[in-house]
């Protein structure tokens, strides 16, 4: 929307701005679809959810009316003003944005996603509690960028994991399965050496966040979930 409130300033690039405006809309389109989906889900409590798509839908559509009736009668004053019509659009934004912060985070989802599973562990690491649903969506962080993130390399070269005869000495110390794990937690990566004779398996993250947290031995080494 900002794009296409600008175009008619470049005339030369219009076309561009109209264009790379309308793919933008077409990604928000697209994930704003997945996540109504997702909450739809989580507000149909009664095996309802075509009952809350009906109801979100009408009144997206009554609120979508409104705002076409109060476009009209503001035309005629930010037709003449643009620094007038910007003012608007970023106040309306703002507004907007709290909004749907506010909204979503009055939300109690009881499903585990990255960000909430990762604050489960880690209270209950330090206090031996698991939280509720309820402690977990309030502390949960809505903006992006506040985990940590984590690489995870399978099967990759023995070189990779140890430097020295030593170092694969204490990495083999007491270790059964078929294959090899080091956690660098400095750089938060995790790699995985595995049997010429095996196939890599996928590591469950789940325990690599306890290792994270709490680490189980000296020597990086930990015991992970493997799932077939």
């Amino acid at each position: 929307m900002f794009l296409e409130i600008m175009a008619p300033i470049y005339p030369i690039c219009f076309t561009m701005t109209v264009c790379i405006s309308n793919l933008a809309k077409c990604i928000v389109s697209v994930a704003g679809g997945a996540t109504r989906a997702a909450l739809t889900m989580h507000q149909a409590r009664r095996n309802n959810m075509a009952d809350v798509s009906a109801k979100d839908s009408s009144q997206e559509t009554l609120v979508n009316l409104a705002g076409l009736l109060v476009s009209l009668l503001m035309l005629p004053l930010v037709s003449e003003c643009h620094s007038f019509s910007l003012g608007c659009f970023f106040l309306l934004t703002a507004l907007h944005i709290y909004a749907n912060y506010r909204a979503v985070r009055a939300l109690v989802i009881e499903t585990l996603n990255e960000g909430r599973l990762w604050l489960v562990l880690k209270h209950f690491l330090q206090r031996g509690e698991v939280l509720d649903p309820t402690s977990a969506n309030k502390v949960e962080p809505l903006w992006t960028g506040f985990w940590p993130s984590l690489s995870l390399f399978l099967g990759v070269p023995l070189h990779r994991l140890i430097s020295s005869v030593f170092e694969l000495q204490q990495l083999i110390e007491g270790h059964q399965e078929p294959y090899l794990l080091h956690w660098d937690q400095s750089r938060s990566k995790c790699t995985m050496f595995s049997q010429p004779w095996t196939h890599p398996p996928r590591v469950s993250l789940l325990l690599l966040w306890f290792q994270e947290h709490k680490p189980w031995t000296d020597r990086g080494l930990c015991g992970v979930c493997l799932v077939p």
